[in-house]
C-alpha cells in the first residue's frame, strides 16, 4: 500500500493506494504514528485508489478507529470501491467506521 497526505485546515486527508494486507504494517505504522501526533480534528482515509483489503487490513482500520477514539479525532473512510467496498460492507465496517461515498 502506498499513501499521500493533504492537510487543509482541520482536516487531514490520506489517500491510500494499492492493496492493504499484513505486509503493510510499517506502513501502518507510520499513519498511526501521524494519527497521534496530528492536532487537527478531522482524519479522512480516502480508499478510492485502494484495489484489495484482506483481514489483516481491517484488523488496522481498527486500530486506527482506536487511535482516532483516544485522540477525539473524527475517523472517516471515504470513496471504498469493488473489491474494498464489498468487504467493507459483508464485515459491517460501515457500521463502526463512518463512510462517505
Amino acid at each position: 500500500m502506498q499513501y499521500r497526505a493533504k492537510e487543509e485546515g482541520h482536516s487531514k486527508e490520506l489517500f491510500l493506494s494499492g492493496s492493504f494486507n499484513f505486509s503493510d504494517n510499517s506502513v501502518f505504522r507510520e499513519i498511526i504514528k501521524d494519527m497521534e501526533d496530528y492536532g487537527g480534528q478531522d482524519y479522512v482515509l480516502d480508499l478510492d485508489g485502494l484495489e484489495y483489503i484482506d483481514s489483516a487490513g481491517l484488523g488496522m482500520l481498527l486500530i486506527a478507529r482506536e487511535t482516532a477514539e483516544k485522540k477525539s479525532l473524527q475517523l472517516c473512510l471515504r470513496r471504498p470501491q469493488g473489491q474494498v467496498q464489498q468487504m467493507l460492507q459483508v464485515t459491517r465496517f460501515i457500521d463502526l467506521i463512518p463512510c462517505e461515498a
